[in-house]
């Protein structure tokens, strides 16, 4: 089985050395370029899974270097080094999805080999869902004339493509995947409570486990940070529904399920986001998720406080009921826990 193979790219022959002493017993194959030439020329040529590259450097950028290996393979990971100068540049192409991650300089070995290590376990992830993508999961011309009908088939394809697109959030940020399934879990018994169809359950129980999913796009400092965010970043983390939900729609998923990932922070008052949408044009499954979502961040530890008891997220989400969250929801969940 041949192992999987990264390239690192430094114009500085020390920063080479000093990566090469901290990955002599990783278990992957490395090559390693101080010529940007060099690099991109082999880029094209090779099959590749990671590239950690400097940003700056004579004749090619590290974005350049990874934009064009990504010609010939889009599921490579790329990541950046870069000083602060650069920081505006590398933190525009994360966004844009162009680089998988950035590592500033001067570098933590711990997170080097983090980054790599995720980097080959999502590369692995999108050649997966390539694969998974060829079987054109859903046929939205046939979907429209069956209404909400799936079929054995189209059920399983849809639970692995959910599963595949788990595993991502799970690579970035393990914490936000076991947050995923302790909302689907949530989202599925509040289902039951209503009554609803089988169909329309398992819907909202996939939803949940991918609510998230736009996440992955954010900056790690966004994600990750203790304190209160600021005004700037609080709007680029209210992105994350929107890019969850394109995401879906790039593996033509149901647009029932796309639909509750979208609308998951809407309010019945209209004050939610990302549309603004008053109760009436929220679906069901979405304000199902809006209540698990609640339930377990406010049951959950956090960094900067203990979780609290159920008793008191209740509490919580009661008081606003009517206007965060629908009121029958919020009445099913309380009545199947108390039963």
């Amino acid at each position: 089985m041949s192992r999987d193979q990264v390239v690192i790219i430094d114009d500085e022959i020390e920063i080479l050395n000093a990566i090469r002493r901290i990955l002599k017993d990783e278990p992957y194959d490395i090559l390693y370029f101080s010529d940007a030439s060099e690099a991109m020329s082999y880029v094209a040529d090779n099959n590749v899974d990671v590239i950690l590259s400097d940003q700056r450097m004579p004749l090619y950028t590290g974005l350049d270097i990874i934009l064009h290996a990504k010609r010939k393979s889009k599921a490579i990971s790329g990541i950046l080094m870069s000083g602060y100068t650069d920081f505006d540049v590398v933190v525009a192409a994360v966004n844009d999805g162009e680089i998988t991650n950035y590592l500033t300089k001067p570098f933590d070995s711990d997170r080097l080999k983090y980054l790599i290590k995720q980097g080959i376990q999502i590369k692995k992830d999108k050649d997966e869902m390539d694969i998974i993508k060829q079987f054109k999961l859903l046929d939205q011309d046939q979907l429209e004339k069956t209404q909400t009908y799936l079929d054995e088939e189209q059920q399983n394809n849809l639970e692995l493509i959910i599963g595949a697109l788990s595993k991502l959030i799970e690579a970035k940020d393990p914490e936000l995947y076991e947050h995923s399934k302790r909302v689907s879990s949530v989202a599925l018994f509040i289902s039951k409570q209503l009554g609803l169809s089988n169909e329309e359950s398992l819907f909202i129980r996939l939803a949940a486990q991918v609510h998230d999913l736009g996440k992955i796009s954010l900056r790690d400092q966004i994600v990750y940070k203790a304190s209160s965010l600021s005004e700037n970043e609080y709007l680029e983390m209210k992105k994350h529904p929107v890019v969850g939900a394109e995401i879906l729609r790039q593996f033509q998923i149901n647009e029932q399920l796309v639909k509750i990932v979208e609308q998951h922070h809407e309010r019945v008052d209209g004050k939610g986001y990302p549309g603004a949408l008053t109760e009436q044009n929220i679906v069901i499954g979405a304000k199902i998720l809006a209540v698990a979502d609640a339930y377990d961040a406010i049951t959950s530890d956090r960094v900067y406080r203990k979780g609290l008891s159920k008793e008191e997220a209740l509490e919580i989400i009661t008081k606003a009921s009517g206007s965060i969250y629908d009121e029958t929801i919020v009445k099913a969940f309380i009545s199947g826990l108390n039963s």
